[in-house]
């Protein structure tokens, strides 16, 4: 099945590249833990470990991998277990090639849709850092022109503040250029 899978198909064509085999659920864990993969193609039996199994192993390691599974067992409870855990397609053998192309295709929109909310969220956690680097830079240099609440800070920067706990704090900007901060009078 490995075989004909590698050549059924121009992968390159469909955003893909092959980048391992295994031959049983072990071999397949061991492959995910050192190529982490953006999608898996699998049987839901194999030898050493089943095909649920793997899935949820290969999760625990990388959340974002997709699934499919092709099978020869029409068994409805395997396919409805499978979709629980996350599967993007449950195929049946013997494969269909344009069954096979459109369950990759829809997979790699998947895939896409995951790097560019993963993008979205870095950039959105960097500028929300840096405003609230320049919020207590700014603190740190003037006074205020208005009364800002702890929950004001805390929604708007992501801090757990609570009102009415007084704290210190203290905060070391970082200058991103190794060079010490100038001194500070207090």
């Amino acid at each position: 099945v490995c075989q004909l899978l590698r050549h059924i198909l121009r992968w390159e064509d469909l955003g893909f590249q092959i980048v391992g085999e295994a031959n049983d659920g072990v071999d397949g864990l061991e492959k995910a833990k050192q190529l982490a993969p953006d999608l898996v193609i699998m049987d839901i039996r194999m030898p050493g470990m089943d095909g649920l199994t793997l899935i949820r192993e290969i999760k625990k390691l990388r959340a974002q991998t997709q699934f499919l599974i092709i099978s020869g067992y029409r068994d409805f409870e395997y396919a409805q277990t499978a979709l629980r855990e996350g599967v993007q397609g449950y195929l049946l053998k013997p494969l269909d090639r344009g069954e096979l192309e459109s369950a990759l295709r829809a997979v790699r929109e998947e895939i896409v849709k995951q790097q560019e909310l993963l993008r979205f969220r870095t950039m959105f956690d960097d500028s929300r850092q840096r405003l609230a680097d320049h919020f207590f830079r700014e603190l740190l240099r003037q006074p205020l022109k208005e009364a800002v609440t702890e929950e004001q800070i805390s929604a708007r920067f992501g801090y757990a503040f609570r009102p009415g706990a007084y704290r210190v704090v203290l905060y070391k900007p970082d200058t991103g250029t190794g060079a010490p901060l100038p001194e500070a009078r207090i």
